[in-house]
């Protein structure tokens, strides 16, 4: 899951090594630091522990944890004995550390001790509270944090078996201390192919009878579903999942700002995931519907379209699998007179367009989209645009589009990361176009 994130982007001076950033409507500041170096040299000066946050302008549940987390006076007092560190993981200039401490998907804190080892980190923050607890935790340098940070970082380079291992380790340790983090210990483990069925079965088991009310029932309740040959029991399970989902839709009102996130941003695609396993394809452009519809109430409830940017995308994209195209194109256009300079909706537009079967006009929104995007948004937009001259069946026309990508990702320099794996996406249709033209 991906929740996807702290909408803290810093604006600077060029010579700034640190700024300071409101973080309460009664105007107390904190210095956060905007370069590695610099930040690791107080650090070691000071003796203190560095925490840091990886962010994106686009990231909404970054900023919900700015203005419902941050501005606790607790947790203000908190970060104030920490050196801070805040870092635009849309910049090239971050993807190193990103590579390096394996920052994947945002918001990501760490908390590093004054010798920078890794104490703790978190992805999601529900309140004050459990951020203060697990900091406090994590100060006390408590054991198996550092496993499961170890078993992230071998999981992100691939080393499944190391990973696997030291999940382990780091659930049986929460599991003896009785620890909330043993839910994330959970989820990541069950989602190993190579773990035994009948460890896996009890491991789901377990967590959907300890954390009966987590955010990740439906994940843990379609997982042991999917793990049975048995259509019946599979089935079954699979039906629980969709009931968690489809009530957390009907008491959409009542879900905390955290849960009706991640159902809109991620339970609802899984809703429609597991209605194909059920073969209910007929309630799929219902179903996408109503994820249109919850994403707009959730925009307008958390403050409009210019505060919950990433949304956008997942309302259009609803509209478009409800067989809404139109729909969609309307939304993106009252979005575009609103936010005339966020360019991602050009892209959004294009594929609108293309959806409804205006080639031409996609065509000339996505090539208008890719002049705009930030380097590394270029290659989404080139694919919208080579698929609006595919469509056309003027598929010289796409693969030069995708040539013209490739080179321009080449010439940015980022060749780490995110750009390596956009760059084998781009020449795989490059190999498409290519066999099309032979």
């Amino acid at each position: 899951m991906n929740f996807k994130k702290i909408f803290l982007i810093v604006f600077c001076l060029s010579l700034c090594t640190a700024c300071s950033r409101k973080i309460s409507e009664k105007g107390e500041t904190l210095s956060w630091h905007q370069n590695w170096d610099e930040a690791v040299s107080e650090t070691e000066k000071r003796r203190s522990l560095l925490f840091v946050e990886v962010s994106t302008q686009w990231c909404q549940y970054c900023k919900y944890v700015e203005e419902r987390i941050f501005p606790d006076p607790k947790v203000q007092e908190t970060l104030a004995s920490f050196v801070l560190l805040h870092l635009d993981g849309d910049l090239p200039e971050t993807q190193s550390f990103i590579e390096k401490f394996h920052a994947v998907g945002f918001p990501t804190y760490i908390l590093f001790s004054s010798d920078l080892k890794e104490l703790t980190r978190l992805n999601t923050i529900a309140t004050p509270e459990e951020f203060l607890s697990r900091v406090t935790k994590a100060k006390s340098e408590t054991p198996g944090y550092l496993e499961f940070a170890e078993a992230k970082a071998f999981e992100d380079e691939g080393k499944e078996k190391e990973a696997l291992a030291k999940y382990q380790e780091a659930y049986t340790i929460f599991k003896e201390r009785k620890d909330p983090f043993l839910e994330d210990v959970l989820y990541a483990l069950t989602q190993f192919e190579s773990l035994e069925r009948k460890e896996k079965l009890l491991l789901l088991r377990e967590a959907i009878d300890l954390f009966h009310s987590s955010v990740s029932l439906p994940d843990f309740y379609h997982r042991l579903g999917m793990l049975f040959d048995s259509a019946v029991i599979k089935q079954f399970y699979l039906q629980q999942a969709k009931e968690v989902i489809e009530s957390r839709i009907d008491h959409f009102e009542d879900l905390s700002p955290k849960v009706a996130w991640v159902l809109v941003d991620d339970h609802l695609f899984q809703l429609i995931d597991i209605v194909k396993e059920l073969e209910m394809y007929d309630r799929i452009p219902a179903l996408s519907l109503e994820g249109a519809r919850l994403g707009e109430k959730l925009i307008d409830r958390q403050g409009g379209l210019s505060k919950n940017r990433h949304m956008i995308g997942n309302v259009a994209y609803f509209y478009r699998k409800g067989g809404k195209a139109k729909r969609a194109m309307a939304f993106l256009e009252r979005a575009m007179k609103e936010l005339p300079d966020y360019w991602p909706l050009d892209r959004m537009y294009a594929q609108a367009l293309l959806d409804a079967g205006e080639l031409t006009r996609a065509a000339e929104m996505a090539k208008r989209g890719y002049e705009r995007s930030e380097a590394v948004a270029k290659p989404r937009a080139a694919l919208v645009w080579a698929e609006s001259y595919a469509a056309q069946k003027k598929y010289k026309e796409a693969k030069e589009v995708i040539e013209q990508a490739l080179e321009d990702l080449k010439k940015s320099g980022d060749t780490e990361g995110r750009a390596r794996k956009i760059a084998k996406t781009l020449e795989k249709q490059r190999e498409v176009y290519l066999l099309v033209l032979d």
